[in-house]
């Protein structure tokens, strides 16, 4: 059983990604282990480019699974 912040990659592949003003930004394709944080990986909606955004509380406040999105809190410089 998972905690409520607890979440397995395959739930979270292919999950829409906003930011916090409802701006969407893309879809997470892969979620990479690192020994700091684990990483999601989105393709970018503007660019087709490839973003990555530590999978922490800080950046990514809200995991909705049931409605398939996360909210990415877009600090300066971290989504182009």
């Amino acid at each position: 059983v998972l905690d409520d912040d607890e979440f397995l990659f395959s739930d979270l592949k292919s999950l829409k990604a906003f930011d916090n003003n409802g701006t969407f930004l893309g879809i997470i394709e892969e979620i990479a282990q690192n020994p700091a944080s684990n990483l999601l990986s989105i393709r970018s909606s503007k660019s087709d480019k490839l973003f990555f955004v530590p999978f922490v509380k800080d950046l990514v406040p809200k995991v909705d699974l049931e409605n398939g999105f996360v909210v990415i809190n877009n600090i300066s410089g971290l989504v182009e």
